[in-house]
């Protein structure tokens, strides 16, 4: 008894500790917004229950809906009886009465509406309802492929978790904006991509195999389609809900780029070298390599992922392209230049691992035989896969971007993507020169310290010195890039000009160039007048000691007034 008592406090002390926890973390940001920590903590744990009794009395819905349909015979199924009508009454009947404490909340104070905890359980309660029914719905796809009976109780138990999510998707509609909606949209799109991509892999693959000329591969494929065309139903639904219907039409903001550029573009990319260089990989290796002990037909089966993965990849990559291509102008934005970077970087990394398996394929032959092991080709054949795949890709992409900077030069070095692209290339290849460094240097003096010193060391090494060439060809090539930059970019304004005021008419791009260049802050009037000449503004500024400028594009060309008051106006008229 006095072990059960210890057991149970230990448990209920369990419980409270991340109750209190989360409790106190609510109370603090609710402070630092200035709110009210008792009205947060109150939320917290209401739209917790709230979303805990819908799960619930959804449940037991299902489970009493599955019984039914088993006819009126229940042996064995007491259980199941019990859990349902308990879930469906009593959790159905809580989650009336505090949806009903909800709406007299909302109705009472229209702020509940922006409340975190709202916007919150309606997010999760959308996204519970949303891949419940399509998984269901995928289910039953994959029945129908393998030839079972048709899950009635399945569509049923689908249809009951739509209604959920039509009510819930209703409701956000009604009662968030559009900014508030947005989380459940990029995470249903994003889990619907991810999910519909695995599906049409699997299904492009199996689909593929059914063509290697091997009877019993045939009988396999042919069974394997059920699971990936269940998997790319599942999630496929959630892709047309939350995204075609949904984030495709969202207002171009910082996250819609974000999902299109980092994932939809990116990722898709990532994707298709994957699998292309899987696919590269295995030709080579069976046609100069050393494949092992596979047949044809082996070699054919294990090629028809990577190509599927290839296809599949450069499908979703060329969509969100063209989905970008249509939310941007013909003149070069900030936008498109992301996208150029992005893929020149992931280019660079494929072509970057390439040549440090060439120098480790190098340092092999320096190493006695005995210490390799497998064959010696097919890490040659490696590194010419990622060379041949990865190279390319960022040559195109690169030289576009230094088209791009030969035409005009001074935007397209001042541009923020340009640096976080340089500064995280330094920063990521430093990085792993440090690492790779103490990695050789601790393999080294253990091995001098432990009179093992030879071959056997180089091999050990092999890697990270194929890693700290790779970093430095790296690090180098775009070292000299940096310092040609300076030597275009003007010289930085004066440090004591800490404010702008551009009078005329609009500069976005001049603006951040200033700010770029000085950290000034720069304010702008719309008014009429001529075109700004940029370097001319820029000569103006530079050595510049006044602490506020301004600025006017008028009739008379440029005018610079500097100013020591604390106001800058503009004139009058």
């Amino acid at each position: 008894m006095k072990g059960a008592g210890l057991g149970m406090g230990v448990a209920l002390i369990a419980l409270a500790v991340p109750v209190v926890v989360l409790v106190l973390v609510v109370r603090w940001v609710a402070r630092r917004r200035g709110g009210q920590g008792g009205a947060a903590v109150r939320r917290f744990f209401q739209y917790l229950l709230l979303l805990g009794l819908l799960v619930v009395t959804v449940l037991g819905v299902t489970a009493l809906v599955e019984l039914a349909l088993d006819g009126p015979v229940l042996v064995g199924a007491g259980g199941v009886l019990a859990r349902g009508l308990t879930f469906t009454v009593v959790g159905g009947g809580l989650l009336g009465v505090v949806a009903a404490w909800t709406r007299a909340a909302h109705r009472n104070d229209p702020g509940e509406r922006e409340s975190a905890g709202w916007i919150v359980y309606l997010t999760f309660a959308v996204l519970i309802a949303a891949v419940a029914s399509a998984v269901q719905l995928g289910g039953i796809v994959a029945g129908v492929v393998a030839g079972s009976a048709f899950d009635v109780a399945g569509l049923l138990t689908g249809l009951v978790w739509g209604v959920v999510w039509l009510v819930h998707q209703r409701l956000i509609g009604r009662t968030l904006t559009s900014e508030h909606a947005l989380s459940a949209q990029v995470i249903g799109s994003l889990v619907g991509w991810t999910v519909s991509l695995v599906g049409l892999v699997g299904l492009v693959g199996g689909s593929l195999m059914l063509l290697v000329p091997d009877p019993g591969a045939v009988v396999r494929a042919a069974g394997a389609l059920a699971t990936p065309s269940g998997v790319l139903t599942t999630g496929a639904a959630l892709w047309v809900v939350f995204w075609l219907t949904g984030l495709r039409h969202a207002r171009t903001g910082p996250v819609w780029l974000g999902y299109v550029l980092l994932l939809g573009v990116g990722a898709s990319l990532v994707m298709t070298l994957v699998g292309a260089s899987l696919l590269l990989y295995r030709l080579l290796v069976w046609w100069v390599g050393d494949p092992g002990p596979l047949d044809t037909s082996a070699q054919l089966r294990g090629a028809c992922t990577p190509l599927a993965l290839a296809l599949v990849g450069a499908l979703s990559w060329w969509y969100h392209r063209q989905v970008l291509a249509e939310r941007t102008t013909g003149e070069r934005s900030e936008v498109r230049r992301v996208y150029e970077y992005l893929l020149s970087g992931i280019a660079l990394l494929a072509a970057a691992t390439g040549v440090a398996l060439v120098v480790v394929a190098g340092l092999d032959v320096l190493v006695p035989q005995t210490l390799v092991t497998g064959s010696a080709v097919n890490p040659v054949v490696a590194a010419v896969t990622l060379l041949v795949v990865g190279g390319p890709l960022w040559w195109v992409f690169w030289r576009r971007i230094e088209r791009v900077r030969a035409a005009d030069p001074s935007v397209e070095v001042a541009s923020p993507s340009r640096r976080v692209y340089l500064v995280l290339l330094f920063g990521v290849t430093g990085l792993v020169a440090v690492v790779v460094v103490l990695v050789a240097t601790f393999v080294v003096v253990e091995d001098a310290l432990g009179q093992t010193w030879g071959g056997a060391t180089l091999h050990r090494v092999r890697v990270p010195i194929a890693v700290l060439i790779a970093a430095a060809a790296v690090s180098g090539y775009h070292g000299a890039v940096q310092r040609q930059d300076r030597t275009i970019v003007p010289a930085p304004v004066h440090r004591a000009v800490r404010r702008v005021l551009l009078v005329g008419p609009r500069a976005d791009d001049l603006a951040r160039q200033i700010e770029l260049l000085g950290g000034a802050r720069v304010e702008g009037w719309v008014a009429d007048g001529p075109p700004w000449d940029v370097p001319a503004v820029l000569d103006a500024l530079r050595g510049l000691d006044a602490d506020r400028v301004l600025l006017l594009s008028g009739p008379h060309g440029l005018q610079v007034v500097p100013s020591a008051s604390p106001t800058v106006r503009p004139p009058a008229g």
